[in-house]
């Protein structure tokens, strides 16, 4: 037998099949990740919001009230705030005015059926005054679970 050529077929061995599980493992990531095993919302999440965002929610189903904090990232007074709730929940509210860096609650009846921990997406259409008094119209979603 030669010297160091005892370890080679091991090594080799080694390099082939650990590159084939390292691809194996991304693809398995990748398809998970994509949600083709249906696990839905698995996490909070709030898109494509600006100037006005929510900072707390909890979404019921019919009979609870639910409730969202908006928040207000910009730098002037902002009046007139209209919502209008769709998808997993359906409701219209009004609110005051909201100055910077302050937020306001906003219950409602959600009128909705939903399970405990069910995943639900809330769309919401939002409109407000500036302090120039320019009609501003916004469009966000809420993705989160319902909370009984």
């Amino acid at each position: 037998m030669k010297r160091g050529g005892r370890g080679q077929g091991a090594f080799e061995f080694i390099m082939l099949y650990l590159w084939a599980m390292i691809i194996v493992g991304v693809i398995g990531i990748v398809i998970f990740g994509s949600g083709l095993f249906g696990h839905g919302v698995t996490q909070e999440d709030v898109s494509k919001f600006t100037t006005v965002f929510p900072d707390d929610f909890a979404f019921y189903n019919t009979g609870t009230n639910s409730s969202v904090a908006w928040r207000q990232s910009g730098e002037t007074r902002l009046a007139n705030i209209s919502l209008n709730y769709s998808g997993h929940c359906n409701a219209t509210t009004s609110l005051g005015e909201l100055r910077p860096g302050r937020s306001i609650l906003d219950e409602f009846d959600c009128n909705t059926q939903c399970d405990t921990d069910e995943p639900i997406v809330v769309d919401i259409d939002l409109s407000y005054t500036t302090g120039t008094g320019r009609l501003i119209n916004e469009f966000g979603v809420i993705k989160t679970r319902c909370s009984g």
